[in-house]
């Protein structure tokens, strides 16, 4: 199908971040700010409300009772004539010339993508919590639905990053997502979507992750909050495990723990050792050995 990409119909962003884009819906008339209303019953039945009329408005929260001015939450941003402005287009296109702009242009993106640039920061390190000092509950997550009986899901129109271990291929889906505590999230993914049948195949490896090097329980700590580590990593101070698995490099009076890795079956056999480890690549070739031992058995 050959579309005419017009004017109107070429796809110009006028906004750089979340808030240049509520001074843009801002613009269009389409935007209600509403302060004062609970996370706990008022924000989710509002944007219930919302959600259910095509020309209803987004609506941002602020000050909601019990967190800082400043923390707010938007909700239903996608109607309305914003949602062009949301995909670059012009707002007077209705939703069949929308659908047909954006096939053609986003097809011609689609085909010629920018090259990724990787860089050193950017606006998104400029706030960053770590270790101890992390808690989501500090964000005012509503309460969506009374179905929910109480639970605050942080994750609903996110998107979640996973490899198939077998493949490698990455997908990017959009699940559930629940706050336990302050420091601790539930996903919540359904049979047959990508992400679930990851999370089987990784569960289905039967393997499971140790590290281990020499500092002590405080630096581990620290390091596991700034990399994000979903793995325990066990402090071996007095250096029994390191000496024993020839694990010690030594530097004069300094010793350090040496990259090693070692896979262990059920049975306590080292079945293999990787000692020149390339970062690049080594989740890859330690997956593939533990799928060759299993495909053996």
């Amino acid at each position: 199908m050959n579309i005419a990409i017009t004017e109107k119909r070429k796809a110009r962003v006028q906004y750089d971040d979340l808030r240049e884009w509520i001074m843009e819906a801002d613009k269009l008339g389409e935007l209600v700010r509403a302060n004062g209303y609970s996370w706990q019953e008022d924000i989710g039945m509002a944007a219930e409300l919302l959600q259910h009329d095509a020309g209803a408005p987004v609506a941002l929260f602020d000050e909601i009772p019990g967190y800082p001015k400043g923390f707010r939450v938007l909700t239903n941003f996608f109607g309305g004539r914003r949602q062009n402005m949301t995909l670059g287009f012009s707002p007077d296109l209705n939703k069949t010339e929308l659908s047909e702009a954006f096939l053609a242009d986003f097809q011609k993106i689609s085909d010629t993508p920018l090259p990724y640039q990787v860089v050193e920061t950017g606006p998104v390190m400029e706030n960053v919590i770590e270790g101890d000092a992390v808690d989501v509950t500090r964000f005012p997550t509503p309460v969506w639905h009374d179905r929910d009986e109480g639970r605050r899901y942080i994750g609903t129109g996110s998107f979640n990053v996973t490899r198939d271990p077998e493949d490698g291929w990455v997908n990017a889906g959009t699940y559930r997502v629940m706050i336990h505590d302050g420091k601790r999230l539930g996903f919540y993914i359904s049979p047959g979507k990508h992400g679930r049948i990851h999370r089987d195949k990784y569960a289905a490896l039967n393997a499971v992750i140790l590290g281990v090097s020499m500092q002590n329980e405080k630096s581990h700590q620290e390091f596991c909050a700034k990399e994000s580590l979903t793995f325990k990593l066990l402090a071996d101070t007095k250096k029994e495990a390191s000496e024993k698995y020839d694990s010690v490099m030594n530097f004069g009076v300094m010793q350090l723990s040496a990259r090693h890795t070692f896979l262990i079956d059920p049975n306590g056999l080292v079945r293999k050792v990787w000692t020149d480890v390339d970062v690049k690549r080594h989740s890859d070739d330690v997956l593939g050995t533990i799928e060759e031992m299993q495909k053996a058995k």
